[in-house]
């Protein structure tokens, strides 16, 4: 259920709000065992993917924000509801959307010390948000100046699966509902093993690879303090780096940092790469499709993963 359909309620009073639909039984289930994910990985930037390789049109988000003219920024949903649920527990006031929207709270921080108001929305979506006051209009140049500024504090960039981005989000994995659903999927499942060998969307999470050039690579630990979600030790052959390939998102964090440039994401081979759909809808299309092809509608909270083959 997305919150901000009743925000204004729900975070008046959070722990007494009724939801109008109750029940998640098999969600995590679904969320894992469905065709496309929801959101997808994209890399930081141009510099972050290998000179030999390439980034996809539908992946360079700056050129996205820059063939958008409305574009609107909001709080993220993930970071807001856990500092409002903080502070009612401790009696404290904190900002409402209404105040959000004033322009006045761009640089609020959690309680974690990460910006509150990140989350971008683009063209018809953000209109939309616009029109709701749940977000502000913004210009290409501050949409571009929070990311970077995302970038720079070490966040993971996440857009919805498609080719029309219609909402961006930059991650902390400490309070994040789409890395924190892949770990459920992965309970769920049976372990992270099992995630990866069911899960098609779980493997579509990003167009690209990660690549070590350990003939540069030093040793510094640089990428493993940098990672996002400590994907990264230094337990390797000679204490080199080594990647839990299950936690990596394919985000370029460590590229992005490396002194030696010896770390690049490169291109997965197309074959392994599915066609985008257009459109929000399109995908939850193709959603719909997958669920009634694999027996994945209706199920009672008795059913498994095994409707899923």
């Amino acid at each position: 259920m997305n919150t901000y359909t009743y925000c204004d309620e729900y975070y008046a009073d959070p722990e007494s709000f009724v939801w109008p639909l109750i029940g998640s039984a098999g969600l995590a289930e679904d969320h894992a065992l469905s065709s496309t994910p929801v959101f997808m990985s994209v890399p930081l930037n141009k510099e972050v993917v290998s000179e030999e390789s390439e980034m996809l049109a539908y992946d360079d988000f700056d050129q996205v924000i820059r063939d958008h003219e409305y574009i609107a920024v909001q709080p993220c949903s993930c970071r807001y509801e856990a500092y409002v649920f903080q502070c009612h527990e401790n009696g404290e006031s904190f900002p409402t959307f209404k105040d959000f929207c004033s322009g006045e709270f761009s640089d609020y921080r959690d309680n974690n010390g990460d910006r509150i108001e990140t989350c971008l929305a683009l063209g018809d979506d953000a209109e939309y948000l616009v029109s709701l006051g749940l977000g502000r209009r913004i210009t290409q140049e501050e949409a571009l100046e929070i990311v970077q500024k995302s970038r720079d504090e070490g966040c993971i960039l996440h857009c919805l699966y498609g080719k029309e981005h219609a909402w961006a989000c930059m991650c902390n994995p400490k309070v994040c509902g789409i890395t924190a659903q892949w770990e459920a999927g992965a309970t769920v499942l049976g372990g992270w093993e099992e995630l990866q060998e069911q899960s098609i969307a779980f493997n579509h999470r990003s167009h690209y690879e990660l690549e070590v050039d350990f003939t540069k690579c030093i040793t510094c630990g640089t990428c493993a303090g940098r990672c996002p979600m400590q994907a990264i030790t230094m337990d390797g052959m000679g204490g080199s780096p080594q990647v839990t390939d299950h936690l990596c998102q394919r985000c370029g964090q460590c590229a992005y940092v490396c002194p030696q440039k010896a770390r690049k994401l490169v291109k997965r081979p197309d074959d392994e790469i599915a066609p985008l759909p257009h459109l929000l809808e399109d995908d939850y299309n193709l959603k719909a499709a997958w669920r009634f092809e694999h027996n994945l509608i209706g199920r009672d909270d008795a059913a498994t993963s095994e409707s899923h083959f």
